[in-house]
């Protein structure tokens, strides 16, 4: 979800990881003519692209499905901090009980008149803990790699408390695959 260039790059880098296995990708971005762009960028590869937005994700959540991995990149900081709960506890039905959920925090002030929220990784960890959801990896502060001077990101990764054999170190492989896709 936010499907912009690390988005594309995480999906080239997943393809050929995946080759010859049974892999569904679904991208999901709410704004069309960056929909549009992505599934230019993505026709060779197996992504299906739906238009939808958080919180509700209504036409992902009908699709009936559960996810291994959900990656929200640079998304967070677009909702406002009254619908982060119900984006959360979405996006926490949507995972299946072994699943990931990256999601990446853009710190710093708009370039421009989009709107973006102040984010924090303190606020996120008290949403996922409402949601059932463990925290498995938190990045520290990470530098912006189009070299924006009050830009920097963090990662945070979650997993259902439930869920058994996943740790830390696994995670933070998962970040490190991330990070070098961009």
């Amino acid at each position: 979800m936010g499907c912009g260039s690390r988005f594309w790059a995480g999906c080239a880098l997943f393809s050929r990881k995946t080759e010859g296995k049974e892999t569904q990708i679904i991208a999901v971005e709410p704004a069309v003519v960056l929909a549009k762009m992505g599934q230019v960028l993505t026709r060779d590869l197996p992504v299906r692209w739906i238009e939808d937005g958080l919180p509700q994700l209504q036409k992902v959540v009908g699709l009936a499905q559960q996810f291994d991995l959900i990656l929200l990149s640079a998304v967070w900081m677009h909702l406002s901090p009254s619908e982060r709960p119900l984006a959360l506890a979405t996006l926490s039905r949507l995972l299946n009980s072994t699943g990931l959920l990256v999601i990446s925090l853009r710190h710093g002030p708009s370039p421009d008149a989009r709107v973006m929220h102040p984010v924090s990784a303190d606020e996120l960890l008290t949403l996922a803990a409402d949601c059932q959801l463990r925290l498995l990896d938190l990045s520290q502060d990470e530098t912006d790699k189009l070299g924006r001077s009050q830009v920097h990101w963090q990662t945070l990764v979650f997993t259902p408390k439930l869920m058994p054999n996943v740790n830390a170190p696994e995670a933070s492989v998962i970040i490190q695959e991330r990070l070098n896709a961009d």
